[in-house]
C-alpha cells in the first residue's frame, strides 16, 4: 500500500514544496484575492498543487516524516520511501496513471512524461 500521499498531504499544509525523492515534487502556488469584474465579486485567495517530475533531489522532508510517523531510522525511512516509490512507478505503468486521494492524478503521458492534474 503507497503511504506516500498522507505524507505528502500532511507536509504540504506546512511546506510550499515536497519532493519525493527520484520521482517528482508536488507544489503549492498561492494565488492572490482578486476582484472579478465581470461577476462584480471579490475571490479570496487560494493555494492550488502542481507537479514538477525534474525535483528528484532528496531534501530529507518526506523521509523526516516517515521517521517521526513510525520511529523508525533514517536508512529506514528511505527504503520505505524507495519500495513505495517502486510501486507507484508500477502501478502507473500498469494503469496509465495514479490517483494521490486528496490531492490529484498523475499519470503517463504519450512521450512517457508524468503529468499532474490536481
Amino acid at each position: 500500500m503507497i503511504e506516500l500521499e498522507r505524507h505528502i498531504e500532511v507536509l504540504l499544509l506546512n511546506n510550499d514544496c515536497v519532493i519525493i525523492p527520484n520521482f517528482g515534487g508536488f507544489m503549492v502556488h498561492h494565488v492572490e484575492a482578486r476582484y472579478d469584474e465581470k461577476d462584480h465579486i471579490f475571490l479570496p485567495p487560494y493555494r492550488t498543487l502542481g507537479f514538477n517530475p525534474q525535483l528528484k533531489m532528496n531534501d530529507s522532508l518526506l523521509a523526516q516524516s516517515y521517521i517521526e510517523a513510525y520511529d523508525i531510522s533514517y536508512p529506514d525511512a528511505m527504503r520505505r520511501i524507495e519500495d513505495e516509490v517502486r510501486e507507484l512507478r508500477q502501478r502507473i505503468d500498469i494503469d496509465g496513471q495514479y490517483e494521490f486521494r486528496d490531492l490529484g492524478v498523475i499519470s503517463l503521458n504519450k512521450d512517457g512524461n508524468y503529468e499532474f492534474e490536481p
